[in-house]
This record gives structure tokens, C-alpha cells and sequence, in this order.
């Protein structure tokens, strides 16, 4: 039943693809206005033109940033509360691996993990 989100605000990250881009098609078409954020602006681009040509224009905002980035991740807050005002729902799908055998990581990769998926 479409509507169940309906006057919710909700923030995706790892929005552009996969999960997350199914994710925010989803919130949406249930009534939630969407912040949806990633590194990978082009994905962003598709996903909004996705929602607006399905439910109309300012349903969705995209905000293309590094969630492994400390400064960027709080930006995704201020971006939200601008646009839509209260937040309703948090959804933290952005996720990252290194491909290669365990040991060949290094320190850094680790910590790459470990900022973007915690």
C-alpha cells in the first residue's frame, strides 16, 4: 500500500546503486522525501531522474559525497534539514571492500573500511 512513508524524510547513503538506489526508489514511491548520497554523482543523476520521471520532481535531493569523510558525512545532515526540514528515517547503506588477499592489506585499507562502513 504506497503512502506507508508518506510526510517522512529519510537519508540513503550509498544511494547510486544496487540496494541503495532500490532503497530510495522504494521510500519514495511510499510518500518519503529522499536525501540520497554517494561518491558516484553520475549514479545520482540516474536514480533522480529514475524517481522524478516515476513521481514527480522534488521528491528526491542527491548530495555526491565520500561518507568516509568525516566533514562530508555531517554535510548529508545539513544538506536533509535544508531541503526537507526534520528527519525522520536514517538509512546507512554505503558500504566499501578491497578486492585481494588479506594479506596484502594495509593499514589504510583498513581504515578506508572501516570510515565508510561504520
Amino acid at each position: 500500500m504506497p503512502g506507508r512513508l508518506e510526510g517522512k524524510t529519510a537519508i540513503i547513503t550509498g544511494a547510486a546503486g544496487g540496494i541503495g538506489s532500490a532503497t530510495a526508489r522504494l521510500f519514495c514511491h511510499e510518500g518519503a522525501r529522499v536525501l540520497a548520497s554517494d561518491q558516484d554523482e553520475a549514479g545520482l543523476q540516474v536514480l533522480t531522474a529514475a524517481i522524478n520521471s516515476d513521481q514527480g520532481a522534488g521528491r528526491v535531493h542527491t548530495l555526491a559525497v565520500d561518507i568516509g569523510d568525516e566533514g562530508a558525512a555531517a554535510s548529508i545532515m545539513g544538506a536533509a534539514e535544508t531541503a526537507f526540514g526534520a528527519l525522520d528515517v536514517l538509512v546507512n547503506i554505503a558500504g566499501m571492500r578491497l578486492h585481494g588477499p588479506l594479506a596484502d592489506a594495509t593499514a589504510a585499507s583498513w581504515d578506508a573500511i572501516w570510515r565508510v562502513n561504520l
